[in-house]
């Protein structure tokens, strides 16, 4: 028999990013062979597969058994399948999440589809945030020693995505949610041999005072050589203009983390940025954050279209073809203080 040739690697891919089902079942054409068959039962029993929701994982296997109807199926193939569809035993699972492969790196973060004190938002990973990675891992060789802070971090993709592919000198992750940083601490805590203490976890509340927040959000102890100034380079965040009562506060703690960091930066190098990637649900909810954009003093680049071309042309992160179109990427700036004179 002719070996199997067929190539898993995107199966794997959106298999541990637990895209839909139907996704990794197309992605899985061509292994009805018995090579294609044992392949596929190493992608959905092994490490890290097993870390994956147990419900989910379920599914997928019970689809990819359906789609081997009418081929001969491998007795051996179906012990396995059944056993992974019924693992668990008497101790509690794991946390579940999902992994990520990223520039040498596997990257697991925990996700929880609990409600209730804000967990409902930050524990989940929304369409915005794989899309904000995919970007960042395009624009890596930007952002090598940059300072990055990211707000409303969840379950952390984006800033710990860029802390593995980009040689950034400091990445500052913040939420409010307890839980959020909780998890925020144990994925950073996972990459630290790798990432060599240049990430950290802290709580900020966009609802404080906007300098209180803006004091938060910048480390008091940069790093040796950084010359003792408090700036960051780079401000991201995904999903999060979604309520329109956090609107303002969102835009104003951006626009104050801006202005600090512009006024700190020497001239003539690239003045701080932030880089919003927003999924366009709602026209009255965009409009509003166009407002306080405004409000805050913030100018606006849009470069969704090419979000979009990096996302089609890239395999690393699963990006909902349905969100697609809807994502917004929103290049911020604040204007240098002696331009608001």
């Amino acid at each position: 028999m002719a070996s199997c040739s067929v190539n898993l690697d995107r199966a794997r891919t959106l298999f541990l990013q637990a895209a839909p089902v139907d996704a990794v079942v197309r992605a899985c054409a061509g292994h009805e062979t018995e090579a294609g068959q044992r392949a596929l039962a190493m992608m959905v029993v092994a490490e890290p597969a097993q870390r994956l929701c147990r419900s989910y994982r379920r599914r997928v296997l019970r689809a990819l058994l359906r789609s081997l109807d009418g081929h001969e199926i491998d007795e051996g193939l179906v012990v396995e399948y059944l056993a992974a569809d019924s693992a668990g035993g008497p101790e509690p699972p794991p946390p579940s999440g999902v992994t990520f492969e990223i520039s040498g790196s596997r990257l697991f973060l925990e996700t929880s589809d609990a409600f209730g004190g804000g967990v409902e938002t930050s524990g989940r990973l929304w369409p915005a945030a794989p899309a904000l990675a995919a970007w960042l891992h395009a624009h890596a060789a930007q952002l090598t020693a940059a300072r990055v802070l990211e707000l409303g971090a969840g379950p952390g993709l984006c800033g710990l995505a860029l802390a593995c592919c980009a040689e950034a000198e400091r990445v500052t992750l913040t939420d409010l949610v307890p839980d959020a940083l909780r998890r925020l601490s144990s994925s950073a805590a996972a990459l630290a041999p790798r990432l060599s203490g240049r990430v950290s976890v802290e709580a900020l509340d966009w609802r404080d005072n906007e300098w209180r927040a803006c004091e938060a959000a910048l480390p008091s102890q940069p790093p040796a050589g950084a010359g003792g100034e408090r700036r960051v380079d780079l401000v991201i965040a995904s999903d999060v203009a979604y309520d329109p009562l956090l609107l303002r506060h969102l835009c104003d703690t951006i626009g104050a983390v801006l202005r600090v960091s512009t006024a700190a930066a020497p001239a003539p190098a690239r003045p701080p940025r932030a880089w919003l990637v927003v999924e366009r649900r709602s026209e009255e909810t965009f409009a509003a954050l166009a407002e306080a954009l405004a409000a805050a003093g913030l100018e606006v680049c849009d470069r969704s279209e090419r979000l979009r071309r990096v996302c089609e042309a890239q395999l690393t992160f699963y990006c909902a073809e349905e969100s697609l179109p809807r994502m917004m990427l929103l290049e911020l700036t604040a204007p240098r203080l002696k331009e608001l004179a």
